[in-house]
């Protein structure tokens, strides 16, 4: 079977595209979430798609161009890998998708990091990402009039500078980074 790798703004992607997203990243509240307001939610993300040779998507995921964090008062805009999940797991889609958007953000010189709980530090460690263990807990996500503490453990350098790979690796209990949404 050929596999295909693919990357489409949320406007060049197909209703049934959508759809599978959609049903892949089983998250309740966008089940049902309208075509355009799917555009609209998305307008700052690309696509990363493994498709078979029926245009079947095997492994898709989404890269979240509009993603800050302030650290000592500082923003840092840093793009977001999101959503990675294969529609037919243990069968390598993830790996190699995994690796060609490594590829391609190397290529065009994006800085990309991405966060994952401690029971999936396997996968990445076996993918060779390199795991800021922990991090992600020293990250504070904002939740109406209060700062939640996030449920992943590990911030994944996906690509990352040396200067952006110590900052982030600087994140303590007493130097917290807060995420900031616009």
């Amino acid at each position: 079977m050929s596999i295909t790798y693919t990357i489409k703004r949320v406007d060049n992607l197909s209703e049934l595209e959508i759809a599978t997203i959609l049903k892949h990243w089983d998250i309740d509240e966008w089940k049902a979430l309208p075509i355009n307001a799917f555009r609209q939610l998305f307008k700052q993300s690309e696509f990363h798609l493994l498709t078979d040779t029926d245009a079947a998507i095997r492994c898709l995921a989404r890269i979240n161009f509009d993603f800050t964090i302030s650290i000592d008062n500082e923003l840092y805009t840093i793009a977001e890998l999101v959503g990675l999940v294969a529609t037919a797991p243990g069968k390598g889609y993830g790996r190699n998708l995994l690796s060609l958007i490594q590829e391609n953000v190397k290529s065009r010189n994006i800085n990309l990091i991405s966060f994952c709980e401690a029971a999936n530090r396997g996968f990445y460690q076996k993918c060779g990402i390199l795991i800021l263990l922990n991090k992600a807990k020293h990250l504070r996500e904002p939740d109406k009039d209060e700062w939640l503490v996030p449920a992943d453990d590990d911030i994944l350098a996906i690509n990352l500078s040396e200067r952006n790979v110590n900052l982030l690796n600087s994140l303590n209990p007493e130097k917290l980074g807060y995420l900031v949404f616009s």
